[in-house]
């Protein structure tokens, strides 16, 4: 069972407040375990559980657009080669045919 309890207490004899606080706790509630800390720890701390989340996302986001980026890099890079390869072949078919035209009409005119 967890109990929390706020107390706003005055900081000029802080360690008396608290020695008195957990005194008091501990006579009203033998069986339970008094425990103590201040509001601005808490906060603290859930901004440095935030912060190490944040630099998590960044971390996988980071890895996500680079394994993107080598994927279309990748795909990029067959597309190119081909149509090198098409662009290769289509400039041998356009050498080649005139080639073959101009022998076949030569044995016609012969």
């Amino acid at each position: 069972m967890y109990n929390n309890y706020a107390v706003k207490v005055n900081t000029a004899n802080l360690s008396q407040t608290l020695k008195t606080m957990e005194e008091k706790w501990s006579a009203t509630y033998p069986d339970l375990i008094y425990s103590s800390n201040f509001l601005d720890d808490q906060i603290k701390q859930m901004y440095e559980r935030e912060e190490t989340t944040m630099k998590l996302v960044q971390l996988f986001s980071s890895i996500a657009i680079l394994v993107g980026c080598m994927v279309c890099s990748d795909s990029f890079r067959s597309w190119r080669y081909s149509a090198l390869k098409r662009s290769v072949s289509e400039k041998y078919w356009v050498a080649v045919l005139p080639i073959s035209f101009g022998y076949s009409e030569k044995s016609s005119r012969h």
